[in-house]
């Protein structure tokens, strides 16, 4: 009975947190829509990793894109670091770091 990509990940992922009784929160809202955790690594993994992110809100339309198929909002006053927040809150660098050789999914590698 081999894991998902997704069980895999969320299991690293709590191991490294020390999220042990699961009472850690592992999704967050932008804009209406629910996002998990993996979402959003595998979202900022398909731009390259976080050392090449230089705008969250091209993270925040990566999500989007995915889920809605459509961009994050235009209007002025939208807090996209936000989502940078959500990333080192949920320790996503040590993360990226620690499993650094980790596949992602097909539909995120970069086309």
């Amino acid at each position: 009975n081999q894991l998902t990509m997704e069980e895999e990940f969320m299991k690293d992922w709590s191991a490294l947190i020390k999220d042990t009784d699961g009472t850690t929160s592992y999704k967050f809202t932008l804009e209406g829509s629910m996002f998990s955790v993996h979402e959003l690594f595998w979202a900022v993994a398909a731009l390259g990793g976080s050392g090449k992110i230089s705008k969250w809100k091209d993270v925040g339309n990566e999500m989007m894109m995915r889920q809605q198929n459509c961009l994050v909002s235009a209007a002025p006053g939208k807090n996209y670091g936000l989502i940078k927040n959500q990333w080192e809150r949920w320790q996503l660098g040590k993360f990226e770091e620690a499993h650094a050789s980790r596949p992602v999914p097909d539909a995120y590698l970069a086309p």
